[in-house]
């Protein structure tokens, strides 16, 4: 597993938990917490590039040379290798999952009078623009 890529998994990982720890905890709407779930992935992206890019220039150096056997101990143990920085991303990512669903399932279930910001509501009638008298003046 690539080094730079193991670590941007890790940090990215850890940045996000902690995002969404925060948001949980400061008892955000629904909605901001079901936008927060766009990031989520962004680990197992991560991974998925740089084992494209090893897969790639693997790949490269193989065609390059034809003189070159590869057994297929290789092939799997590159297959193996790429593998397992995707199931640690996943593994990071689950965490994350949990805390947010949690979260998004407590606030959607909770009563509308228990939200942290009330929605205001109007409850007089706009009066109409054009009256019997003529129009109205606009009133801020």
């Amino acid at each position: 597993m690539n080094s730079l890529s193991s670590l941007l998994v890790l940090v990215s990982g850890l940045l996000i938990f902690s995002g969404a720890c925060y948001l949980v905890g400061t008892k955000r709407r629904p909605s901001v917490l079901a936008a927060y779930l766009v990031l989520l992935p962004l680990p197992v992206l991560i991974s998925v590039c740089a084992g494209t890019r090893v897969l790639i220039s693997s790949l490269t150096i193989i065609a390059a040379s034809p003189n070159v056997s590869v057994t297929t101990a290789d092939i799997a143990a590159a297959a193996a290798d790429s593998l397992l920085s995707l199931f640690v991303a996943l593994l990071v990512s689950a965490p994350t999952y949990f805390v947010l669903a949690i979260g998004l399932l407590l606030r959607t279930l909770r009563s509308p009078t228990d939200s942290a910001t009330p929605i205001p509501t109007r409850s007089e009638r706009p009066a109409p623009l054009l009256s019997s008298n003529g129009p109205v003046p606009a009133t801020s």
